[in-house]
């Protein structure tokens, strides 16, 4: 469960990203993925990133320890 601080932060930071004209260049991509990875504390937000449409789609908020499994 992600407390109400951490979720602040995590909204705060996407709202950040959707400002940008090339979100890509401010997250990680994910090897042999078209996903992308934002970094929020110890927090992880899986991303796919939509040029055509103008879309940024959290896919996965996890903890760290966890956000990487099953994609």
């Amino acid at each position: 469960m992600v407390s109400a601080s951490d979720a602040q932060r995590i909204v705060g930071a996407l709202e950040d990203l959707s400002e940008e004209e090339r979100p890509e260049f401010f997250v990680k991509r994910l090897t042999d993925s078209p996903l992308y990875s934002l970094r929020v504390g110890s927090y992880r937000v899986i991303l796919a990133i939509s040029h055509e449409q103008c879309v940024i789609l959290a896919v996965k908020i996890a903890h760290r320890r966890n956000a990487y499994r099953d994609l």
